[in-house]
């Protein structure tokens, strides 16, 4: 059973990361769903989760349509999610970067030491369930 956050996306329709990666290689953005296990969640208000997805290193950034949505801000790591949404790839600047390592509860030298932007796949997820 999942709890549902955004719109209502069912679990049909998961794609593989790379099969994903090879949609993005296509075009410059895709609509796309993926699923993933819960590695954070922002303990601010809950408005962005990074979620570990067969494939890839880093856990892949998440926020939500509009900010027109939230998750819960604890206890939500390690457990399955899927997101339905928009991905591109995109530039994030120094700022926003500081901003989320804020977020995170990272130390003021930790935060300090974000000097350079970094390109990262972009996902604005509509739609998300996480695993009761």
């Amino acid at each position: 059973a999942y709890a549902t956050f955004g719109e209502e996306i069912s679990t049909d329709g998961i794609v593989s990361y790379d099969e994903f990666e090879e949609m993005l290689s296509q075009n410059d953005t895709v609509h796309v769903k993926l699923a993933g296990t819960i590695d954070k969640t922002c303990t601010v208000k809950g408005c962005w989760m990074k979620v570990n997805v067969d494939g890839i290193e880093e856990p892949m950034h998440i926020t939500f349509k509009d900010y027109g949505f939230f998750v819960p801000k604890e206890g939500q790591e390690d457990k399955e999610t899927i997101f339905e949404g928009v991905a591109y790839v995109d530039t994030l600047s120094i700022d926003m970067l500081r901003h989320y390592a804020e977020d995170e509860g990272q130390s003021v030298e930790e935060i300090a030491a974000i000097n350079t932007p970094e390109v990262v796949i972009t996902f604005e997820a509509a739609g998300v369930l996480i695993q009761n």
